[in-house]
């Protein structure tokens, strides 16, 4: 076939039109070399539904779910459609027309979806904008300390747990989660493994472009006027604790594997540290300093009957991935946890789910005091982030009342009022994955408010 030269919308690009619309021995042809294609490669009985993007899809993915016997496949519409029930909405762009484009997908397909594995045959419309489109808004939001956006919507291998597994021994993603086979014979991995880890190679793991577009892109930026830059990586706890063999059993329970679990993330963070020094504030002036925070979520179960984990392997595991690191270290917990147990480490940083767990950490006042005493930071996470709604109910006068009551709760516990408010920081609660783009927009936007109204009424440029 002979393929038309079109000229994109809105622009002076040019590209070759492929239009299967219309066209059956066409589709037939690309569903046959489509099928072969998975055959080949063994992806068969890697999903069991087919997903069509409305609207050129339509037909391959159609006679694609013919050859391959399916009786049912889920199509994503454009716009909402009067038969659908509790649709599901995303904005996107496209680069085959003008303007943003909206997802849908029908709350009954959503559900029919659930326990399956998916493939995807999509019609053009991806384009790498939503990755500039994060970093864009983090820039503009967060200027003096930006971090790289991980985008797990974009890609799953960008989940908290898949996107550290590149390069940890036996790890593989099965049915979105990570699993370790230890019926293979690891030993040979985990040699490489020690290998790297006592050359002191920062930039073994540093993840790549797949499982962290977000970093590739913000790497080739520039952040005028920036003081910090700020990445992140799974903790060993938490990671340790999600990651399980195939009997399930997670990893943190076997000893080999818990120390090869730290040490793998701690090369993660120096590599990721790494790549964070090389990108400087405008091209020309000093480089910012370093910010590698160890997200623990799981540590909100430390203590628990469900996390049989003790206090001195935690500290052990954390020790290690810190060690790897040159710059600031924080941690990152949006539950509630036994706060001496990571004041007491030698990180730097401590961020927490501030809006709803201010109260607990001023539980540890002497914990704190000793903390801020050498030097230690604390980032508030003041602003909510458990749905749409609840951002945006708050307002930033609200929110700086509600950081200032934590402020006063804890000195009057005995910490110094000045002391907190010069070593803090004003951040989100936890991660804005599961918002929408509107209602993360404005997270960010509400901690960078907070923190202007914060340093207003206690006069500090910090």
């Amino acid at each position: 076939r002979e393929l038309p030269i079109v000229t994109l919308a809105g622009t002076t690009k040019r590209i070759a039109s492929f239009v299967m619309l219309g066209d059956v021995e066409l589709n037939e042809q690309c569903a046959r070399l489509l099928v072969d294609r998975f055959r080949a490669d063994g992806l068969l009985d890697r999903f069991d539904m087919l997903v069509a993007l409305e609207a050129k899809g339509i037909a391959l993915v159609h006679e694609t779910a013919r050859k391959l016997r399916h009786s049912y496949f889920v199509v994503v519409r454009k716009s909402v459609k009067k038969y659908m029930v509790r649709p599901l909405m995303v904005p996107v762009s496209s680069i085959t027309s003008a303007g943003d484009q909206t997802l849908v997908l029908d709350g009954r397909d959503a559900d029919r979806l659930r326990g399956h594995r998916v493939c995807l045959i999509e019609d053009v419309i991806a384009t790498g904008g939503s990755i500039q489109a994060a970093c864009d808004l983090i820039r503009r939001c967060l200027p003096e300390i930006p971090a790289w956006p991980q985008l797990p919507r974009r890609d799953p291998r960008e989940s908290i747990y898949a996107q550290y597994s590149l390069g940890f021994p036996g790890a593989a993603l099965v049915d979105g989660r990570v699993v370790v086979d230890r019926r293979r014979d690891l030993a040979p991995e985990l040699e490489r493994l020690y290998e790297r880890y006592l050359a002191g190679d920062a930039g073994a793991l540093a993840p790549d472009a797949d499982h962290a577009a977000g970093l590739a892109r913000f790497r080739a930026l520039d952040f005028p006027g920036a003081r910090a830059l700020k990445g992140q990586v799974m903790g060993p706890v938490s990671w340790g604790l999600t990651v399980a063999d195939q009997d399930r059993r997670a990893i943190l329970y076997d000893e080999v594997l818990a120390d090869a679990c730290a040490k793998h993330l701690r090369l993660h963070a120096a590599g990721q540290e790494r790549a964070l020094r090389a990108i400087r504030a405008d091209g020309q002036a000093p480089q910012p300093a370093t910010m590698v925070f160890v997200d623990e979520p799981y540590l909100a179960s430390y203590g628990s009957a469900y996390v049989a984990v003790e206090r001195d392997l935690v500290v052990r595991l954390l020790e290690e991935v810190f060690a790897g690191l040159r710059g600031l270290k924080g941690v990152h917990c949006c539950g509630n946890t036994d706060w001496s147990l990571l004041l007491d480490t030698s990180l730097d940083i401590l961020n927490f789910d501030a809006f709803n767990f201010a109260g607990a950490l001023a539980l540890y006042p002497q914990a704190v005091r000793a903390f801020l005493a050498r030097g230690g930071i604390i980032a508030w996470g003041i602003v909510p982030v458990a749905s749409d709604e609840q951002v945006l109910a708050q307002t930033p006068e609200g929110l700086a009342d509600r950081l200032d009551d934590a402020l006063r709760g804890l000195a009057a516990r005995g910490v110094p009022l000045d002391a907190l408010v010069n070593a803090a920081l004003v951040t989100p609660a936890c991660g804005l994955g599961t918002l929408s783009e509107p209602a993360a927009e404005r997270a960010l936007a509400l901690a960078a408010e907070v923190s202007r109204r914060m340093r207003r009424r206690y006069r500090t440029d910090h």
